[in-house]
C-alpha cells in the first residue's frame, strides 16, 4: 500500500511539473524559433497550407514577390521535389522593434525528384528572415536569401 501511495504521489508530482512547465509563457524569441521549427516541418511534410499560413499577408521582398508568390514558388518545389529533407540552424534571433524580429537562418536541403531517382538536389542557403507579431502570432514579413559566401 505505501508503495502504491509513493507511485502515486510520484506521478502527481510529474504531472504538476509538467503542467507547470507548459503554463509558462515562451519568451518571444522562444516563440520566433518555434515558428522557424514549424516551417522546416511543414515543408519537409510538403504542406503548402502550412507553409503559407506562416507568412504574412503584407509579405513582400527584394525579388518583387508577395505572398501569392511565394505560394507559388513552394508549390513547384513541392512538386519537384517528392521527398524533402531539410537541415536548419538558427544563427542569430534579434528584435530590432516591439513586434518586429529579425533572426539569420541556415538552411541546408535535399531533395529527391522521384522515389525510383537516386538523383538527389542538395542546396545550402542563407537566410536574412524579418517576422511580425501580427494578433498574437509570428509571420514572415520578409525573407532575403543568398548562397553562402554569396
Amino acid at each position: 500500500m505505501k508503495q502504491r501511495a509513493r507511485s502515486l504521489a510520484g506521478g502527481a508530482l510529474a504531472l504538476s511539473l509538467l503542467l507547470a512547465g507548459c503554463s509558462r509563457e515562451k519568451s518571444p524569441e522562444e516563440q520566433v524559433r518555434e515558428v522557424i521549427v514549424q516551417a522546416e516541418t511543414a515543408t519537409e511534410a510538403r504542406d503548402l497550407s502550412d507553409v503559407t499560413a506562416l507568412v504574412a499577408e503584407t509579405y513582400t521582398d527584394t525579388h518583387g514577390q508577395d505572398k501569392a508568390a511565394i505560394r507559388d514558388v513552394m508549390r513547384g518545389y513541392f512538386l519537384i521535389n517528392q521527398s524533402i529533407h531539410l537541415l536548419t540552424r538558427i544563427d542569430d534571433v534579434r528584435f530590432p522593434a516591439d513586434e518586429l524580429a529579425s533572426a539569420h537562418v541556415s538552411v541546408g536541403m535535399l531533395g529527391q525528384q522521384a522515389q525510383e531517382d537516386w538523383a538527389l538536389a542538395a542546396d545550402v542557403y542563407e537566410f536574412d528572415i524579418q517576422l511580425r507579431r501580427i494578433d498574437g502570432e509570428w509571420k514572415l514579413q520578409n525573407a532575403e536569401w543568398r548562397r553562402p559566401g554569396g
